[in-house]
């Protein structure tokens, strides 16, 4: 995936001539079923198929569903919610997505089945050197209201286009920092792949980059190894799926990528001086007492 802004502005200006006739909002629950593995958690997100179809797996209205995109639809995702990109047919995408630091936007062409999407020739990204404009959350904000009209949201997500656009042409980050840019690669990967089966090496090869820099540049920019990084990450999602009470503490586990239910518990005491069970049990019984 290469660094430019030129591609991604013409992504965004070819999204906003498109005929807008359908917007989906992806919700929390239900948990995302345990073979999912390229999660999209943590920050706000819209994802725009630009030509032929694209599937996407996401939470709606009490079910898990597999939801074929085509030009003119998207999905908006708060940071809470989950969402995983099937790579199984042709088709062009943007992706635009708001983390703390700066503004994530990028678009692929995915045409062939053996490459990761990462991988493919005509795949383009930008970061801006500044974080989100205010502008920006509040129209997603709007945006994720369940029940506006449809003219209403055209409205509104065109005028998202327009300050990400304006966002993007304004930003000085015209020479890039590619120290910044890899890092910020390995958190977008590390973001949405954490429930895998991932180590130093897996991680490096997808960023292409040597094992030895990334634990380098991780220790330079966290203080902390990949491994305990990685396991930050996955108790941080443990967390937010121990509210869901039809989970087991093995389910979870699993679904956050640990190997084995003890080992998670393990950690889980390590970090936070209680078991899972125990959280849960706190958790239930703090969100009762609330609620009288």
């Amino acid at each position: 995936m290469k660094i430019k802004r030129e591609k991604v502005l013409f992504a965004i200006h070819r999204a906003l001539h498109l005929k807008w006739r359908n917007f989906r909002i992806g919700e929390k629950s239900p948990a995302p079923p345990r073979e999912v593995r390229n999660l999209a958690l943590g920050f706000p997100r819209i994802i725009i198929p630009l030509e032929g179809m694209k599937r996407i797996r996401f939470a709606s209205k009490g079910h898990v569903i597999e939801g074929e995109f085509n030009p003119g639809e998207a999905l908006v995702c708060n940071a809470d919610v989950w969402c995983e990109e099937l790579w199984d047919t042709p088709h062009s995408m943007l992706s635009i997505v708001l983390r703390n630091g700066y503004l994530r936007v990028l678009t692929i062409s995915y045409h062939n089945g053996g490459l990761q999407p990462n991988e493919e020739p005509d795949s383009f990204f930008f970061h801006t050197s500044a974080a989100p404009i205010p502008a920006l959350f509040h129209t997603m904000s709007a945006l994720l209201v369940e029940n506006a009209s449809l003219p209403a949201t055209i409205l509104l997500f065109k005028a998202f286009l327009i300050l990400t656009e304006q966002m993007l042409e304004n930003d000085s980050n015209c020479s890039s920092d590619l120290k910044n840019y890899t890092w910020e690669c390995v958190q977008e990967f590390m973001d949405a792949n954490f429930t895998s089966s991932l180590d130093r090496n897996k991680i490096a090869a997808a960023i292409k980059i040597h094992p030895a820099h990334l634990s380098r540049l991780m220790r330079t920019k966290t203080g902390r190894g990949v491994v305990e990084y990685l396991t930050e990450l996955r108790l941080d999602y443990a967390i937010r799926l121990l509210t869901n009470q039809r989970m087991s503490i093995k389910e979870i586990a699993i679904s956050c990528g640990f190997t084995s239910e003890s080992y998670f518990i393990r950690v889980f005491r390590k970090r936070f001086l209680v078991s899972p069970g125990y959280y849960r049990s706190y958790l239930t019984h703090f969100t009762h007492e609330t609620m009288k």
